[in-house]
C-alpha cells in the first residue's frame, strides 16, 4: 500500500457511533457488529499502510541498535559498577561518622573518665569533614541523601495495611487459567467480549 486512502471523514462517524451506541436487542447488536467490523477493517488498512512505511525504518534502526548495543551495555555496566561502589563508600563513611558521634555522645556524663557536654560537642565538631564531593576536569560529584527501603516481611506489611501490597496480576492470571479460581481476596468473573471475523 503506497498511499493512505482512509480519511478522518471515514473515521469520525464510527467514533460518534461508538460514543452514542446503546445495545439493547438483536437489531442494535447486529448494527454494532457491522460498525465494529467496518472499524476493524479500516484499522487493518491503516496499520498495513503504517507498516509499509515503518518496516524499512525498523530494519535500519535494528542495524544501528545492533551496532551500538555492545558499547552502550559496556558503558552502562561500568557506570553502574562505579556508582554502586561510590554509594557503598558514601554510605559507609556516613555510618562510621554516626557511630563515632554516638560513641562520643555515650560518654557524656558527670564524673571522672566521662565527657562534659561541651567537650563532646567540640570533639564532634572537630571530626574531619566527610568526602561528600569530588571535582575533576571531566566533571563533578556530590553525595546526596536518598531514602530507600526493603520489605522484610510481606505478611506483617499486609496485616498493617493492604495499600502497601501490590498483587502479582500475572501470577493470579496464570493460576486462573490453570483452573485455580479460589484465591482469597480475588473476585472471579466472566466477561463476554466481542470477537469479530472480517469478511
Amino acid at each position: 500500500m503506497t498511499e493512505l486512502t482512509i480519511t478522518p471523514r471515514q473515521v469520525s462517524p464510527l467514533q460518534n457511533y461508538a460514543e452514542q451506541i446503546v445495545i439493547e436487542d438483536q437489531t442494535s447488536l447486529d448494527d454494532a457488529s457491522d460498525h465494529l467490523s467496518r472499524a476493524k477493517a479500516l484499522l487493518k488498512q491503516v496499520v498495513t499502510y503504517k507498516e509499509s512505511k515503518t518496516k524499512p525504518l525498523n530494519v535500519t534502526l535494528a542495524l544501528i541498535r545492533d551496532e551500538t548495543r555492545p558499547l552502550e551495555d559496556a558503558l552502562k555496566q561500568a557506570i553502574t559498577a562505579i556508582s554502586d561502589k561510590m554509594t557503598v563508600f558514601g554510605t559507609r563513611q556516613l555510618i562510621d561518622r554516626k557511630a563515632t558521634e554516638d560513641a562520643i555522645a555515650a560518654r557524656v556524663a558527670p564524673g571522672r573518665g566521662n565527657l562534659s557536654l561541651d567537650t563532646a560537642s567540640k570533639r564532634i565538631e572537630a571530626l574531619p569533614e566527610l568526602a561528600n564531593t569530588a571535582e575533576t576536569a571531566s566533571g563533578s560529584l556530590q553525595f546526596v541523601p536518598h531514602k530507600t527501603f526493603k520489605v522484610m516481611n510481606v505478611v506483617l506489611l499486609a496485616n498493617h495495611s493492604a495499600e502497601y501490597v501490590e498483587p502479582n496480576m500475572v501470577a493470579i492470571r496464570k493460576a486462573m487459567y490453570a483452573g485455580i479460581e479460589n484465591l482469597p481476596g480475588v473476585l472471579y468473573t466472566v466477561e463476554m467480549r466481542p470477537k469479530t471475523n472480517l469478511k
